[in-house]
């Protein structure tokens, strides 16, 4: 890409944010009704938004994720081409990519740098000029803080960073392109300037590993800016995925700062992705799902799951990889639903008009009872047949996670059977 044309997307992207500054300040953002990037910067954004935790996403994770919300944003670095393959997706897909940006939204690109570090990077190219991602810049206390406050915590990184941190990093980033380690360099300054701006005593661990422990400081800044930094100045307001064990790696870090918004999206959409498709794992399989399923169904089954999963097993994060697949087999074959309905179907009369008088009589007898049902007991009540009504009566005191995933499977059986 040419320099002239970075130069003046540098410039709109810079203008946006400034003018987002501005309105913040005047106190004229309306913080939980507006979001920045604004939806137009976007391609068909969809609701649910949902976010990509890291910079890097692992790409079996990324197809995985997208039927499952209105749409997925990623977070797009200036790396190589075998960077970008290895965590995104083929170079030969990009085409493929925005088609699918563009006909559904359920994916949608954002820059993480400065546009000017994607110079030279010809093959993100086609990127740029058919989909124009915006810069994903959130609002931070930086620009509320002062001048004196700011060269001070600068003065102070840049002194910790001379000592072992930066050789670190460029060790890190030797098979790199050399932009990235002015990516990751400015990266580590924003995520230690926002934790000491905002009070989080983990900036002081940080200082001492800059000095004493390099590698074990960049892996804890990594995770701050994951779960502490990024979500806290991001104006988006989306919903943010986690894997199981990218959550597990945050236990090193002081209690209370894992967003209340996290969703473990990566592994059960992997999961559901084998039980509700035949084709490969990756993008076919993506578009195969968007094709073949109701996207609002698709985000109930996976919210659903991710409740069971949340409230049945509070300590999931203490089990190994092999009893989450148990489990998430567990909630998929869960037999609740099925065997009352097969209970009832013994215990009520076989046609509906052998319930007689009872059907009409007071409330508290069965024709109250079915009435708050929602079955009108004095019309045509006897077309209704006893299968239905069974399996009525079954869901009433079933939990809500059972009873979306049942109805998913119910809605989908026949779908769902050719995929096995």
């Amino acid at each position: 890409m040419k320099k002239e044309y970075l130069e003046d997307y540098t410039q709109r992207e810079s203008f946006e944010h400034q003018c987002l500054i501005a309105k913040i300040r005047d106190g004229k953002f309306r913080f939980g009704e507006e979001t920045y990037p604004p939806p137009e910067r976007f391609v068909k954004l969809n609701k649910p938004v949902a976010i990509v935790s890291r910079d890097h996403s692992d790409p079996i994770n990324l197809w995985s994720q997208i039927p499952f919300c209105g749409s997925l944003v990623i977070f797009l670095s200036p790396v190589s081409m075998t960077d970008f393959e290895q965590n995104y997706f083929k170079i030969s897909e990009i085409p493929e990519v925005i088609d699918l940006v563009k006909k559904t939204g359920r994916l949608q690109i954002g820059l993480t740098a400065n546009p000017m570090y994607y110079e030279g990077l010809e093959f993100l190219e086609p990127i740029f000029t058919e989909l124009n991602p915006p810069c994903l810049f959130g609002f931070s206390p930086r620009y509320m803080a002062t001048e004196k406050e700011l060269n001070r915590i600068r003065a102070r990184f840049d002194a910790l960073a001379r000592v072992n941190y930066i050789r670190y990093l460029r060790q890190l980033t030797d098979s790199w392109d050399s932009r990235y380690f002015r990516v990751l360099l400015e990266k580590s300054h924003e995520v230690y300037e926002l934790l000491t701006l905002g009070g989080f005593r983990i900036a002081e661990d940080i200082e001492n590993l800059m000095v004493d422990g390099p590698a074990q400081a960049y892996g804890m800044m990594d995770l701050c800016q994951r779960f502490i930094t990024t979500p806290r100045v991001d104006l988006l307001s989306g919903l943010y995925n986690y894997s199981i064990s990218e959550v597990k790696t945050s236990t090193v870090m002081p209690g209370g700062h894992l967003p209340t918004k996290m969703r473990f999206a990566c592994e059960i959409g992997k999961f559901l992705v084998k039980k509700l498709t035949f084709a490969a794992e990756g993008l076919r399989s993506c578009e195969r799902l968007i094709d073949e399923y109701d996207s609002y169904d698709l985000h109930i089954l996976l919210e659903s799951m991710h409740q069971a999963i949340v409230l049945e097993h509070p300590d999931i994060l203490q089990k190994k990889a092999n009893e989450l697949s148990q489990i998430l087999d567990s909630l998929w074959n869960d037999p609740t639903i099925p065997r009352r309905i097969k209970g009832l179907k013994f215990g009520i009369p076989l046609s509906m008009a052998a319930l007689g008088n009872v059907v009409a009589g007071p409330v508290g007898a069965a024709g109250g009872l079915l009435a708050g049902l929602g079955f009108d007991v004095l019309s045509e009540f006897i077309s209704v047949e006893t299968e239905c009504l069974s399996e009525v009566l079954a869901k009433v005191l079933a939990k809500s996670y059972q009873v979306n995933i049942y109805d998913f499977k119910s809605k989908y059986r026949f779908r769902i059977a050719r995929t096995k």
